[in-house]
Protein backbone atom coordinates (compact mmCIF):
# COMPACT_ATOMS: atom_id res chain seq x y z
CA UNK A 1 0.00 0.00 0.00
CA UNK A 2 1.73 3.38 -0.97
CA UNK A 3 0.51 6.46 0.99
CA UNK A 4 0.12 9.77 -0.22
CA UNK A 5 1.87 13.16 0.63
CA UNK A 6 -1.34 15.45 1.20
CA UNK A 7 -0.38 18.94 2.01
CA UNK A 8 0.27 19.71 5.82
CA UNK A 9 -2.99 20.73 7.34
CA UNK A 10 -3.04 22.41 11.20
CA UNK A 11 -6.01 19.67 12.39
CA UNK A 12 -5.40 16.72 11.66
CA UNK A 13 -8.99 16.12 11.26
CA UNK A 14 -8.82 18.00 7.95
CA UNK A 15 -6.97 14.90 6.41
CA UNK A 16 -9.97 12.36 7.01
CA UNK A 17 -10.71 12.18 3.12
CA UNK A 18 -6.95 11.56 2.43
CA UNK A 19 -7.35 8.74 4.80
CA UNK A 20 -10.57 7.46 3.19
CA UNK A 21 -8.98 7.15 -0.43
CA UNK A 22 -5.47 5.89 1.00
CA UNK A 23 -6.59 3.28 3.09
CA UNK A 24 -9.04 1.87 0.36
CA UNK A 25 -12.40 3.18 2.82
CA UNK A 26 -11.04 0.17 4.97
CA UNK A 27 -10.07 0.15 8.48
CA UNK A 28 -6.60 -0.16 8.75
CA UNK A 29 -6.87 -3.11 11.47
CA UNK A 30 -9.88 -5.58 10.74
CA UNK A 31 -9.80 -4.42 6.82
CA UNK A 32 -13.81 -4.04 7.08
CA UNK A 33 -14.71 -1.64 4.52
CA UNK A 34 -17.15 1.29 4.74
CA UNK A 35 -19.84 -0.78 3.06
CA UNK A 36 -19.36 -3.49 5.58
CA UNK A 37 -19.32 -1.41 8.83
CA UNK A 38 -23.12 -1.29 9.16
CA UNK A 39 -23.89 1.16 12.13
CA UNK A 40 -20.46 1.29 12.61
CA UNK A 41 -18.50 4.63 12.28
CA UNK A 42 -14.93 5.17 10.96
CA UNK A 43 -12.08 7.59 12.61
CA UNK A 44 -8.75 8.68 12.68
CA UNK A 45 -6.73 6.59 14.88
CA UNK A 46 -2.91 7.90 16.16
CA UNK A 47 -0.67 4.79 15.55
CA UNK A 48 1.42 6.33 18.13
CA UNK A 49 -1.23 8.04 20.48
CA UNK A 50 -1.46 11.68 21.14
CA UNK A 51 -1.45 10.70 25.07
CA UNK A 52 2.49 10.00 24.58
CA UNK A 53 3.25 11.78 21.09
CA UNK A 54 1.65 14.48 21.38
CA UNK A 55 4.08 16.55 18.20
CA UNK A 56 2.77 13.60 16.31
CA UNK A 57 -0.60 14.70 16.53
CA UNK A 58 -0.48 16.12 12.74
CA UNK A 59 1.61 14.00 11.09
CA UNK A 60 0.28 12.49 8.37
CA UNK A 61 2.33 9.74 8.91
CA UNK A 62 1.29 8.57 11.99
CA UNK A 63 -2.34 9.13 11.15
CA UNK A 64 -4.71 6.09 10.02
CA UNK A 65 -7.79 5.40 9.10
CA UNK A 66 -9.74 3.04 11.72
CA UNK A 67 -13.32 1.70 12.70
CA UNK A 68 -14.41 3.31 15.60
CA UNK A 69 -14.26 -0.48 17.13
CA UNK A 70 -10.59 -1.35 16.40
CA UNK A 71 -9.62 2.37 17.51
CA UNK A 72 -11.65 1.78 21.15
CA UNK A 73 -9.88 -1.68 21.61
CA UNK A 74 -6.49 -0.13 20.75
CA UNK A 75 -7.74 3.39 22.36
CA UNK A 76 -4.04 4.74 24.06
CA UNK A 77 -2.15 1.14 24.11
CA UNK A 78 1.19 1.33 22.53
CA UNK A 79 3.65 -1.60 23.47
CA UNK A 80 6.83 0.62 24.76
CA UNK A 81 10.67 0.15 23.66
CA UNK A 82 10.99 -2.95 25.99
CA UNK A 83 7.68 -4.37 24.43
CA UNK A 84 9.28 -3.82 20.85
CA UNK A 85 12.21 -4.91 21.92
CA UNK A 86 10.37 -8.48 22.38
CA UNK A 87 8.63 -7.89 19.16
CA UNK A 88 5.41 -6.52 20.08
CA UNK A 89 3.32 -3.70 18.25
CA UNK A 90 -0.18 -3.65 15.94
CA UNK A 91 0.44 -3.78 12.11
CA UNK A 92 -0.31 -1.39 9.92
CA UNK A 93 -1.22 -1.81 6.16
CA UNK A 94 1.19 0.53 4.86
CA UNK A 95 4.55 -0.11 6.81
CA UNK A 96 5.84 -3.69 6.87
CA UNK A 97 5.77 -6.52 8.22
CA UNK A 98 2.83 -8.16 7.04
CA UNK A 99 0.91 -10.15 9.49
CA UNK A 100 0.68 -13.98 8.87
CA UNK A 101 -2.20 -14.95 9.99
CA UNK A 102 -3.90 -17.98 8.94
CA UNK A 103 -7.73 -19.06 8.25
CA UNK A 104 -9.21 -21.41 9.99
CA UNK A 105 -12.76 -21.52 8.51
CA UNK A 106 -13.68 -18.05 9.12
CA UNK A 107 -11.76 -17.11 12.21
CA UNK A 108 -8.34 -16.09 12.54
CA UNK A 109 -4.97 -18.26 13.70
CA UNK A 110 -1.94 -16.56 14.78
CA UNK A 111 1.56 -17.93 13.25
CA UNK A 112 3.41 -15.90 15.72
CA UNK A 113 3.20 -14.45 18.83
CA UNK A 114 2.59 -11.01 16.98
CA UNK A 115 -0.02 -11.62 15.08
CA UNK A 116 -1.29 -13.24 18.31
CA UNK A 117 -0.73 -9.84 20.27
CA UNK A 118 -2.66 -8.44 17.70
CA UNK A 119 -5.88 -10.94 17.20
CA UNK A 120 -6.26 -10.52 21.40
CA UNK A 121 -5.56 -6.52 21.60
CA UNK A 122 -7.81 -5.63 18.37
CA UNK A 123 -10.16 -8.64 18.90
CA UNK A 124 -9.74 -9.79 15.36
CA UNK A 125 -12.07 -12.91 15.78
CA UNK A 126 -15.53 -10.73 17.41
CA UNK A 127 -18.74 -12.19 15.40
CA UNK A 128 -19.15 -9.41 13.06
CA UNK A 129 -15.81 -10.02 11.26
CA UNK A 130 -16.30 -13.65 10.99
CA UNK A 131 -19.55 -13.18 9.16
CA UNK A 132 -17.60 -10.52 6.63
CA UNK A 133 -15.36 -13.06 6.02
CA UNK A 134 -17.77 -15.18 5.24
CA UNK A 135 -19.43 -13.24 3.24
CA UNK A 136 -16.56 -12.27 1.37
CA UNK A 137 -15.94 -15.93 0.90
CA UNK A 138 -19.91 -16.52 -0.56
CA UNK A 139 -19.31 -13.84 -2.78
CA UNK A 140 -16.34 -14.66 -4.26
CA UNK A 141 -17.73 -18.66 -4.96
CA UNK A 142 -20.63 -16.98 -6.55
CA UNK A 143 -18.82 -15.35 -9.21
CA UNK A 144 -16.14 -18.28 -10.07
CA UNK A 145 -19.80 -20.30 -10.08
CA UNK A 146 -20.88 -17.65 -12.50
CA UNK A 147 -17.74 -17.99 -14.93
CA UNK A 148 -17.36 -21.68 -14.96
CA UNK A 149 -21.04 -21.68 -15.99
CA UNK A 150 -20.75 -18.97 -18.77
CA UNK A 151 -16.76 -20.88 -19.78
CA UNK A 152 -19.23 -24.41 -19.99
CA UNK A 153 -21.86 -23.06 -22.17
CA UNK A 154 -19.58 -20.90 -24.77
CA UNK A 155 -18.03 -24.05 -25.43
CA UNK A 156 -20.99 -25.69 -26.28
CA UNK A 157 -21.07 -27.19 -30.18
CA UNK A 158 -24.14 -26.37 -32.78
CA UNK A 159 -24.72 -30.12 -32.95
CA UNK A 160 -25.29 -30.44 -29.36
CA UNK A 161 -28.51 -28.26 -29.57
CA UNK A 162 -31.89 -29.64 -30.34
CA UNK A 163 -32.67 -28.43 -33.89
CA UNK A 164 -35.07 -26.00 -32.82
CA UNK A 165 -32.90 -23.88 -30.71
CA UNK A 166 -29.75 -24.39 -33.65
CA UNK A 167 -30.08 -20.43 -35.09
CA UNK A 168 -30.48 -18.78 -31.53
CA UNK A 169 -26.85 -20.68 -30.47
CA UNK A 170 -25.09 -17.80 -31.75
CA UNK A 171 -27.24 -14.95 -29.30
CA UNK A 172 -26.86 -17.54 -26.54
CA UNK A 173 -23.29 -17.78 -26.68
CA UNK A 174 -23.25 -13.51 -27.56
CA UNK A 175 -24.99 -13.48 -24.57
CA UNK A 176 -23.17 -15.82 -22.28
CA UNK A 177 -20.17 -13.41 -23.14
CA UNK A 178 -21.66 -10.35 -22.07
CA UNK A 179 -23.11 -12.04 -18.82
CA UNK A 180 -19.52 -13.09 -17.80
CA UNK A 181 -18.20 -9.43 -18.46
CA UNK A 182 -21.12 -8.56 -16.26
CA UNK A 183 -20.44 -10.29 -13.50
CA UNK A 184 -16.88 -9.66 -13.33
CA UNK A 185 -17.62 -5.99 -13.44
CA UNK A 186 -20.22 -6.21 -10.97
CA UNK A 187 -17.62 -8.58 -8.41
CA UNK A 188 -15.06 -5.96 -9.23
CA UNK A 189 -16.91 -2.93 -8.23
CA UNK A 190 -18.63 -4.86 -5.21
CA UNK A 191 -14.69 -5.55 -3.92
CA UNK A 192 -12.54 -2.32 -4.66
CA UNK A 193 -15.24 0.66 -5.30
CA UNK A 194 -17.99 -0.28 -3.29
CA UNK A 195 -16.09 -0.34 -0.39
CA UNK A 196 -16.59 3.49 -0.14
CA UNK A 197 -19.57 4.22 1.70
CA UNK A 198 -21.19 7.38 0.33
CA UNK A 199 -22.82 8.45 3.63
CA UNK A 200 -19.07 8.89 5.00
CA UNK A 201 -18.94 11.68 2.24
CA UNK A 202 -18.02 15.29 3.39
CA UNK A 203 -21.10 17.02 3.36
CA UNK A 204 -20.22 20.33 1.14
CA UNK A 205 -23.77 21.70 2.44
CA UNK A 206 -22.83 21.07 6.33
CA UNK A 207 -20.73 24.92 7.08
CA UNK A 208 -24.19 26.74 5.93
CA UNK A 209 -26.72 24.28 7.66
CA UNK A 210 -24.45 24.75 10.78
CA UNK A 211 -25.04 28.68 10.47
CA UNK A 212 -28.35 28.00 9.52
CA UNK A 213 -29.08 25.81 12.50
CA UNK A 214 -27.04 28.32 14.83
CA UNK A 215 -29.22 30.98 13.70
CA UNK A 216 -32.98 29.32 14.17
CA UNK A 217 -31.65 27.96 18.00
CA UNK A 218 -30.99 31.71 18.45
CA UNK A 219 -34.43 32.35 17.59
CA UNK A 220 -35.79 29.44 19.93
CA UNK A 221 -34.24 30.87 22.88
CA UNK A 222 -36.43 33.87 23.07
CA UNK A 223 -39.79 31.26 23.41
CA UNK A 224 -38.08 28.53 25.00
CA UNK A 225 -38.57 28.68 28.97
CA UNK A 226 -35.18 28.78 30.99
CA UNK A 227 -33.92 25.99 32.71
Amino acid sequence: MKRGQPAPRARYQDYKEDLRADFYYSCAYCTITELEATGISFEIDHYLPQSHFPHFATTYGNLVYSCNTCNGYKSDIFPGSPAIKKGFFFYRPDRPPEPSYQLTGYQLTPSSPLDEFNIAYLFLNRAPLIKIREFRDRLNHTNEYIKQGVHGLKKLRLDQFHPTVRGRLPAIKTLAGELARLSEEVFRELAADHARSELLDADPNRKAAVAERKKKLQAYKAILPKS
